[in-house]
């Protein structure tokens, strides 16, 4: 309801700028070009409720609630309905964006896109056991293919809008300055549209969600030794699946550091190259005894 209350106001909002726009386009031309202010509370809501749902969503994925023995499809339709309020919230979030540049609510909104597809993923799992200890490996699997399958997205996307940044700039597509000395956008302000400025935010993201995905996979790697978890974890199923992931991971952290060149994601890809061989091997000691 929040997600959706929150569409709603950025909707009305867009229309009532329309509205505005058109006015003005009647009744004074030259101020066309001047910027609508924005309705006042606004982008506090958009960060607010972007955070909570945040928040809920990663205690969801983290905890999931119990539903009564034997209604699997209630379970993933709930799911569902979790990743479409975090979708909305996004755009609505990113349609703010558009109007109205803020780091902090593009973060959110690619927040809560990559908490989405986590969500979907663990929708569509096999198999929904009640025991957490069996249970925990499966989300785990799922969310990992989830951020390999996103940070491999936001680099790519990343590296989209940096090649049409940089294709703008030399085929003298960017706008210039006004010949009155009126500052707007110069060649020395590549990011003058909400993409060329959500790159750097994108690159950041990748990382991010990279680190977070190399949490859960070692998490997920190292399970079975926990003290307190009587599962072994150790089907040839569930050995596939968590090397899929693992290779994921790593293929799209690979890929991000071609094309980010930077010293960070190499380190991540070492990493969740080490917590690939630990799941290997803490699953090879289950048979080996």
């Amino acid at each position: 309801m929040p997600a959706l209350a929150l569409g709603s106001l950025v909707v009305v909002e867009g229309l009532w700028r329309a509205h505005r726009h058109r006015e003005r386009l009647v009744s004074d031309p030259s101020r066309l070009l001047e910027p609508i202010p924005a309705w006042p509370g606004v982008g506090v809501a958009c960060g607010v409720v972007g955070l909570v749902l945040i928040l809920l969503l990663c205690y969801q994925l983290a905890a999931p609630f119990d539903t009564p023995p034997g209604s699997p499809l209630a379970e993933r339709m709930a799911v569902v309905a979790r990743a479409v309020a975090a979708v909305v919230c996004a755009c609505a979030i990113l349609a703010q964006v558009g109007r109205r540049w803020s780091v902090s609510l593009a973060a959110i909104s690619l927040a809560l896109l990559t908490l989405a597809v986590c969500t979907l993923a663990t929708a569509v799992l096999p198999d929904q056991p009640r025991d957490l200890n069996h249970r925990y490996p499966l989300v785990f699997n799922a969310i990992v293919f989830a951020l390999g399958l996103m940070m491999g997205f936001w680099g790519w996307l990343a590296q989209v809008w940096q090649q049409q940044r940089d294709e703008g700039r030399s085929g003298g597509t960017e706008p210039r300055a006004q010949a009155s000395g009126k500052h707007q956008a110069t060649t020395h302000d590549p990011a003058w549209t909400t993409a060329g400025r959500l790159v750097p935010v994108n690159r950041r993201f990748a990382l991010v969600t990279g680190i977070v995905g190399l949490v859960v996979a070692g998490t997920m790697s190292l399970w079975p030794t926990l003290r307190t978890v009587s599962a072994d974890d150790a089907s040839l199923g569930r050995a596939v699946a968590g090397i899929a992931a693992h290779l994921l991971l790593l293929s799209a952290s690979i890929q991000c550091a071609r094309w980010t060149r930077r010293f960070a994601f190499h380190i991540l890809s070492l990493l969740v190259l080490l917590s690939l061989v630990a799941f290997v091997a803490v699953r090879v000691r289950a048979y080996s005894g």
